[in-house]
């Protein structure tokens, strides 16, 4: 490509990203950056032929005067043909690179990935990079691609599985473009594509797209001519994987698969969350990522430097009662969703004492909370607490999605947070993620939520550290609801513990560590179901040590990969399991009722009255073979012997422990972070305390439960 060309392009991006679209230049300064200093009948026609090309015009308001009879001190006007289809595309972005050094200093941990990343590219990696949330791994991926791929002309494919996570990515392409990352280029080309009426469509790309983010779900169906229309021969591309964890979706792996047809993609994961990565989970992600972490640091690590704050959490139960009797497509919702039936939204926002509960805590604690994000159920819910906490004296507002409210009027609120002329800033579908609030300093969790990604944002927010502006301590205050159904609610300290852990290391037994997603509750719910007292009166005449499962299969429905699937696994049908997905590749061929029928007339065999047996997961099993061609892996809850409830009793029987001593032998277990209890129990004290008071009762008093456990055994 000649410079007059590269010049002529580089004034059409331009054009283009300006709103009145145009460009007003010297004449001289025009031939300076072809190259020129004066001019030719040679220069002045490959100069208009090129124009031509680009769709551009140049005219001077100099009358009957083209642009290069002009002297060189007057000025030269370039805009576009009305006619070209790129000046009338809405979606294409255009990012006009900035002069100078980027304002924005990496941390050290940012600096050692890319390191990282430019070793590994010489062998067309594919990897993972795991950064904590907080810790800027979107910055990271972005400073490397403009870098290494957008600088060079090599083509980005960003995939998300949501539309915010869309527009995140898009911000920090255009917050990081400055000319130390993309010298030798003026701008670049972008667009997004979704089922967003914001964003564009996978077939309308065109190959001067540089970068291209897009949702998961957009490209799937139309791939082929997808990659027709953005891609040249042999050019090269990387992939980018947002919230890699969802890797396993057949989405991603269609969508790669079709690319390999086209090129020789370099592929990146990125992830907050190493307990999920390939350390632990086999199958279709450690095929995707076989160059495996390419680059890694924990949470500990980036709070101790001070990047991220010391999160303290506070869980206050509402003691709300809410009945059971949802029907099934309203559990399906808040499942799979994560929306809450109106009548439900509406009992939980309207609940007097519920609300004043909330005041009531920011009131008592005002100056250790200090600036305080409300993350409120819906706009009567914001409404109200505005209304409530205004009462008390303190100063707040509300910001809402979606709501009649017009943007400026919730930029200014946000403004008024940000100078600290608020106390409380009270939002609905909002500051989850993109706007940028450094000094808050506590959350309170009103609203329940089964999105991990959602709950990340939601805490993530209280959690830049000192050095990056923040506090050093940040306070996460969750409002806990009383819930009679099964629903999987996304606990902020779970999270946080499991967001922390360290990868798990290889060992010659795959295992399940104290970060493991087992709790108590859980292995209630497959053991007997959930809901009646006289299922939870069995599970009570059970020794603890037989209800402790000794591993977990965890995968993702290959239908709706936001949907983590884990079925627990029990001493006595450890090897049936292990049978049977041993025998999925045969099962498979058959249909799935004759499929299941001969897993337990041989893989189950007599196996319904043992603990756990659910024939449901069986099916579970069976479709994700049939979905994936992956046979999932068992993961051994390795330290289950350190769970021994009756060992606990024994000690405290043998000593005689009581009142205030047994008390402290107790807090010291539950505390311990040798120990796996307040993880194994959902950090439910309550439940904890009971369990071993029972396993006392039966030191005591055997003969209570010997002989309700022969009847079920």
């Amino acid at each position: 490509m000649s410079k007059i060309e590269k010049t002529i392009n580089a004034i059409k991006l331009e054009v283009l990203e300006r709103k009145n679209k145009r460009m007003t230049v010297k004449l001289r300064t025009f031939l300076m950056r072809m190259g020129y200093k004066r001019r030719t009948p040679q220069l002045v026609a490959k100069v208009d032929q090129q124009l031509s090309r680009a769709g551009l015009i140049a005219y001077t308001t100099k009358r009957n005067k083209q642009w290069h009879e002009l002297k060189m001190e007057e000025w030269v006007t370039f805009a576009g043909k009305e006619t070209r289809k790129e000046q009338n595309d809405k979606f294409i972005r255009y990012v006009v690179v900035r002069e100078g050094n980027n304002p924005i200093s990496l941390f050290a941990h940012q600096e050692d990935a890319i390191d990282a990343l430019n070793k590994a590219v010489h062998k067309r990696f594919a990897g993972i990079i795991a950064i904590p949330t907080g810790g800027g791994k979107t910055m990271t991926a972005v400073r490397w691609l403009l870098s290494f791929a957008v600088k060079r002309k090599k083509k980005v494919l960003w995939l998300a599985h949501r539309h915010e996570l869309l527009e995140q990515a898009f911000y920090a392409f255009k917050q990081q473009a400055y000319r130390e990352q993309l010298n030798g280029r003026n701008a670049f080309q972008c667009r997004v594509v979704s089922g967003h009426v914001d964003h564009g469509h996978a077939l309308g790309v065109s190959p001067l797209d540089d970068v291209v983010i897009a949702s998961k779900d957009s490209l799937n169906s139309g791939i082929d001519r997808f990659l027709l229309n953005w891609l040249n021969e042999d050019e090269e591309v990387v992939i980018v994987i947002d919230e890699a964890h969802h890797a396993t979706a057949r989405t991603y792996k269609h969508i790669i698969d079709a690319m390999k047809l086209y090129s020789r993609p370099i592929l990146l994961g990125l992830t907050a969350t190493p307990f999920r990565t390939v350390e632990t989970e086999q199958g279709l992600l450690k095929k995707l990522f076989r160059d495996d972490i390419v680059y890694q640091i924990d949470l500990r690590t980036l709070i101790a430097r001070g990047i991220l704050a010391k999160p303290i959490f506070k869980e206050l139960q509402t003691k709300l009662d809410q009945a059971a009797g949802l029907t099934t497509q309203e559990l399906q919702s808040i499942k799979s969703l994560d929306i809450l039936p109106d009548h439900i939204a509406k009992h939980l926002a309207d609940n007097s004492r519920r609300n004043q509960l909330i005041v009531d805590e920011y009131a008592m604690n005002d100056t250790r909370y200090g600036k305080t994000l409300v993350f409120a159920i819906n706009r009567n819910h914001a409404v109200i607490l505005n209304e409530l906490f205004q009462r008390r004296g303190f100063r707040t507002d509300y910001i809402i999605s979606k709501s009649g409210k017009t943007n400026e009027e919730n930029r200014g609120r946000i403004g008024s947070f940000k100078r600290g002329e608020l106390d409380v800033l009270i939002n609905v579908n909002m500051l989850t993620e993109g706007t940028d609030l450094p000094d808050v300093k506590t959350v309170f969790l009103t609203r329940p939520t089964t999105s991990r990604i959602l709950m990340t944002q939601m805490i993530g927010r209280a959690l830049r550290g000192g050095e990056a502006g923040g506090t050093n301590q940040a306070y996460i205050v969750t409002f806990t609801d009383d819930w009679k159904e099964t629903i999987a609610w996304v606990n902020p300290r779970k999270l946080y513990k499991d967001e922390a852990a360290d990868t798990v290391k290889t060992t010659s037994r795959k295992n399940l560590n104290n970060k493991s997603l087992i709790s108590m509750r859980r292995s209630e719910q497959a053991l007997y179901g959930v809901g009646t007292a006289q299922q939870e009166s069995l599970v009570e005449r059970i020794p603890f040590f037989q209800t402790v499962p000794t591993g977990i299969y965890s995968f993702s429905d290959p239908a709706m990969n936001e949907r983590s699937i884990d079925i627990l696994v029990y001493d006595q049908l450890e090897e049936s399991y292990k049978d049977f997905v041993a025998a999925l590749p045969t099962l498979a061929l058959l249909g799935e009722q004759e499929a299941i029928r001969q897993a337990e007339n041989i893989q189950f065999k007599n196996s319904k009255g043992h603990l756990g047996y659910n024939r449901a997961d069986l099916v579970k099993l069976l479709h994700y073979y049939q979905a994936t061609a992956d046979k999932p892996s068992l993961l051994l809850f390795e330290d289950r012997e350190k769970l021994n409830l009756q060992e606990v009793a024994e000690e405290i029987y043998r000593q005689e422990l009581g009142g205030e001593k047994k008390k402290a032998y107790i807090d010291q277990l539950w505390n311990e972070e040798t120990n796996f209890y307040a993880v194994y129990f959902g950090f439910n004290k309550l439940h904890f305390r009971k369990r071993l008071e029972t396993e006392l009762l039966r030191i005591e008093e055997p003969g209570l439960y010997d002989e309700g456990w022969k009847r079920r055994k």
